[in-house]
Formats: C-alpha cells, sequence, structure tokens
C-alpha cells in the first residue's frame, strides 16, 4: 500500500509503505492492539510438559498454564487464550513461552515459533532503546 502518498507503492525505498505494509497484514490477521506478544515461562511442574502440543494456536487460558505450573508475566490477563511453546535447543536447554493471539499473528507470515520469538524479542530490544534515547536523536522518515 502507498502510505507515503507518493503514488505508488515502494516497499524497497520507502520506510513508510515497508512499515505500513507490514501493519496492514498483521491487522488483516488478527494482530490485537495494545495487547501483549508473549513472555518467557518457567516450568515449576515438570508436568507441564505436557501442554506442549507443537503448535502456536492459543487454546487454553493463561490461568490454565499457570494452575499446571507455568510461571510468566502475572500482569498478562487470566482469561486471554494462550499456548505452552518449547524453544528447544541441541545446544542449551530448552526455553519456555507462553505465546498470545499476536505471536500467533506473527506466525501467519512465517510459521516457525523460532521466527516469532524473535521478531518479539527484537522489536522488545528496539523499543527498550528507543525509550533511552534522547528524543532529537529518533528521526521521523517518509
Amino acid at each position: 500500500m502507498d502510505y507515503d502518498d507518493a503514488g505508488r507503492r515502494n516497499l524497497r525505498d520507502s520506510t513508510a509503505d515497508a512499515i505500513g505494509s507490514v501493519a496492514h497484514f498483521l491487522r488483516l490477521h488478527g494482530w490485537a492492539s495494545g495487547e501483549p506478544v508473549a513472555a518467557t515461562a518457567t516450568l515449576t511442574d515438570p508436568r507441564a510438559r505436557t501442554l506442549i502440543d507443537g503448535g502456536v494456536t492459543p487454546k487454553q487460558p493463561v490461568a490454565s498454564l499457570r494452575l499446571a505450573g507455568v510461571a510468566f508475566d502475572p500482569d498478562i490477563p487470566a482469561n486471554l487464550p494462550a499456548v505452552l511453546i518449547e524453544l528447544d535447543s541441541a545446544d542449551a536447554p530448552s526455553e519456555y513461552l507462553v505465546g498470545l493471539q499476536n505471536f500467533y499473528v506473527i506466525t501467519r507470515y512465517n510459521r516457525s515459533s523460532f521466527y516469532a520469538a524473535a521478531v518479539w524479542l527484537l522489536a522488545r530490544e528496539l523499543k527498550a532503546a528507543m525509550a533511552r534515547a534522547p528524543v532529537n536523536t529518533v528521526r521521523n522518515e517518509r
């Protein structure tokens, strides 16, 4: 889409068009504005691993995961649908995430939970860096 009003879509040279197109894609696939994407998790009960189904579709209420022994951000509302995701690695112990609707939406672009986790972590780091940056160092490109 032409988000910079240049008269044509230019995803390669227009920051506004590229970012706007990504935002449009996410919105079409169910992005819940203002909602969290995911949370890092710890299994306090080894039986919680039985909740891992290999998918990324949030099907269980957050409250159910907590009751089953999954510890994560207490500020995430108990009624949100969630999914327990294992990010396994041959070189390190598995890491666990609780994926929410917006995590699922990211996987509509690339089905890999590793990809969605990387996008989420990068976005968190960018947001934190922008919050630390002096106001005059952030450019507004069109």
